[in-house]
């Protein structure tokens, strides 16, 4: 495509990224030439293959699937749309996007990381009337917008809302599958709606309305329906919840009363639900200091699972997953390498696997080691921003202070909201006394209390104390107990009267 010019239109409704999918059809991108994760959870075609090498957990089923993708895994599938976009147009071009006001939340996300990942690409989001040609629908869209148009829905026509929303959220478009169910919930109040309602507001950071679905699964469903439901809402207090709601004495009864739910599922196998239950407690137990208990559990956990199944695979790979976290978890580093080396031989293709045996490798020093594990990880997945950053620290450990730079730039490009990646940017800038860009990046950004403090030497060092002053006295109004923001402020002061 020549034109440096491209107009989308913004369309209410409850299916997400239509934008996104226009923009890939302008651009003539479609077929093979789409990644299978940016077909899957942008273009929204399900069930295409042909990423070269893939994880237990990214090529398992729905029904088997134990890691439900968090919105910070489905920014891996933008950026990767991001740079497909950014191969595409090759020139310097604007990419207005008219009734701005519609966009869905997913949309943003994904035209956010387009603006921050291709310097010639130009993202304007425009309020108002909505412009520019409309997108053609498929069937499948023109029936979800006839549905959700009438009063009340049939139930069989529910049924194949429900359907579509699980594809959905397999995809990690928890933004579509939670808008599909969300005027159903009144009339068809079923166990399979509420789970994933309940899962897909868990991916966007919405815990205590998935509580509300958890609950209703299990008021819903069977005896089974009742245990996973109550497992999902253990892992809110356990994990999901604001942090003064974590409660992991209420995660231990709902994973008590789970595992009788368990006992009372009849016919179902409950093999695998009732071991991953046992799993969810030993997170608990570690963290109350029983490590002992926790990975004897494991151990019989493990000896109990017969190695046959594609489901058995998964979640022996979980198991073994947790043993060597804990393992580096206490410390013992030497020990969890080889823990994380036995886990590679089930699953080899699961990148945060080579990262965990990265970190080991490092805090023993080992940084060959490191660096090999960390560029395999990237190597299996070039968007995950952590990888980039880790490999980062390296480099700066061993003197490269160019490639550090460029690493922490790479790992921020992916992950442009992260504070954390996008601190350790601006401090290995300041590092090399680059304060043009130090101040280009963070200039007009969130006031975050590390960031002000970088802005404000790279402020001082250019000769703007005053802005060095301005900048610390807001990010000092958000965080009044600060006190290296204070210390920074009456350093920065006393400069600019000097």
């Amino acid at each position: 495509m020549t034109d440096d010019l491209v107009v989308l239109r913004a369309e209410s409704g409850p299916i997400a990224l239509g934008p996104a999918r226009h923009l890939l059809e302008l651009l003539g991108v479609d077929g093979d030439a789409v990644p299978a994760r940016v077909a899957a959870t942008v273009q929204h075609r399900f069930g295409r293959s042909g990423q070269a090498a893939v994880s237990l957990a990214d090529a398992t089923g729905l029904e088997s699937q134990v890691r439900y993708q968090l919105v910070e895994r489905i920014d891996r599938s933008f950026a990767e749309c991001a740079d497909l976009i950014g191969r595409r147009l090759t020139g310097p071009a604007t990419i207005r996007v008219t009734g701005a006001q519609r966009l869905d939340a997913g949309t943003r996300r994904l035209l956010h990381r387009l603006g921050v990942m291709c310097d010639h690409i130009t993202v304007s989001l425009e309020p108002g009337r909505p412009e520019g040609r409309r997108r053609t629908l498929d069937a499948d869209e023109r029936r979800t917008l006839a549905l959700h148009a009438q009063e009340h829905v049939a139930a069989a026509d529910a049924d194949w809302l429900i359907e579509r929303a699980q594809l959905h959220l397999h995809a990690g478009d928890a933004w579509t599958a939670t808008a599909l169910l969300r005027p159903l919930a009144h009339d068809h109040d079923r166990p399979a709606l509420h789970q994933v309602l309940a899962v897909g507001h868990v991916m966007l950071g919405h815990p205590e309305t998935a509580e509300r679905h958890y609950q209703s699964w299990a008021r819903t469903g069977t005896p089974l329906d009742a245990a996973r439901a109550r497992f999902g809402q253990a892992m809110l207090y356990a994990r999901h919840h604001a942090p003064h709601l974590h409660d992991d004495t209420r995660a231990a009864a709902l994973l008590d009363q789970a595992l009788t739910d368990l006992d009372r599922a009849g016919t179902d196998d409950v093999t695998l639900d009732r071991i991953f239950n046992r799993n969810g407690y030993a997170v608990l137990q570690v963290r109350a200091g029983k490590v002992d208990e926790a990975l004897a559990f494991l151990d019989e956990a493990l000896e109990a699972m017969t190695p046959t199944t594609e489901k058995n695979h998964l979640h022996r790979a979980a198991l073994m997953y947790h043993r060597a976290h804990i393992k580096r978890r206490i410390g013992e580093h030497a020990a969890a390498t080889r823990e994380y080396r036995k886990l590679l031989d089930v699953d080899p293709d699961m990148p945060e696997y080579h990262m965990e045996l990265a970190l080991s490798h490092m805090v023993l020093g080992e940084w060959a080691q490191a660096v090999d594990e960390l560029d395999r990880a990237r190597d299996l997945d070039p968007y995950i921003p952590e990888a980039h950053a880790l490999r980062a620290q390296i480099a700066e450990q061993q003197g490269e202070r160019d490639a550090a730079i460029a690493l922490h730039r790479q790992a921020w490009r992916i992950a442009p909201d992260d504070p954390e990646r996008v601190y350790a940017y601006a401090y290995a800038l300041s590092e090399s006394q680059d304060w043009t860009e130090v101040i280009a990046l963070l200039d007009g950004g969130p006031v975050h209390a590390d960031l002000s403090c970088v802005l404000a030497e790279a402020l001082v060092n250019v000769g703007r104390t005053d802005d060095a002053v301005a900048c610390l006295t807001d990010a000092l109004e958000l965080a009044p107990d600060d006190e290296n923001l204070r210390d920074n402020l009456a350093t920065v002061r006393q400069a600019a009267h000097a």
